[in-house]
């Protein structure tokens, strides 16, 4: 009977051990550095770094996939077998890149911004030149109705372009003050040029 009941604890003690190290052996989803990632990414994406710093941002994002997908790799093979070690790689590499572009965005957007400002500035400058020529066009009776209207679009996009600045557009507003100063610079030309109406020829 003793050793009957020896053998049943030992078989007990047996299976107790085995379960501990099967489960001591098994490696846990790393939850905390999938976390950790996503949210550098998420600021970095908040932080614009699509826009001002894209090959770094997806750089980051694509590390950040293959971890997750070194993961879901890992979790369709034997409890005991799987090792997240690759996975914690992936994922310690996008939260650098993801840092580094929101680093890189925020150096970026403050010289974006100083260009847009820049760009802005010239073209009001030029727009601000043609308003006393068409002044003068009128004074010589000439037909600026076209081109007054012309002026009246830019002024009203230079009014965009602050908004698209302030809501964060950078790129946006730059191209578009860009534009205007292309589009005044004609108008500039067309006004200087502008005929007698016919009734001043008269």
């Amino acid at each position: 009977m003793k050793l009957r009941a020896t053998i049943k604890l030992c078989l007990r003690i047996c299976i107790v051990a085995s379960a501990a190290v099967w489960v001591w052996g098994c490696e846990k989803v790393p939850d905390a550095d999938i976390k950790n990632s996503k949210m550098v990414l998420d600021n970095a994406n908040k932080g614009m770094a699509p826009q001002f710093a894209a090959t770094q941002y997806n750089a980051a994002t694509a590390s950040f996939d293959r971890a997750l997908a070194e993961i879901e790799r890992q979790q369709k093979t034997i409890p005991f077998f799987r090792k997240y070690s690759a996975a914690k790689r992936y994922l310690f590499t996008a939260t650098l890149m993801a840092q580094s572009a929101l680093d890189s965005a925020s150096n970026s957007k403050t010289l974006a911004h100083a260009q847009a400002a820049r760009q802005r500035l010239s073209a009001e400058s030029l727009v601000d030149e043609i308003r006393p020529l068409i002044a003068d066009a009128v004074k010589q009776k000439k037909n600026t109705m076209h081109v007054q209207s012309q002026l009246d679009s830019m002024v009203l996009i230079l009014t965009a372009i602050d908004s698209l600045t302030q809501a964060g557009n950078i790129l946006v507003a730059t191209d578009m003050a860009l534009q205007v100063q292309t589009g005044a610079s004609a108008l500039k030309d067309t006004v200087l040029q502008l005929p007698l109406s016919k009734k001043k020829r008269l």
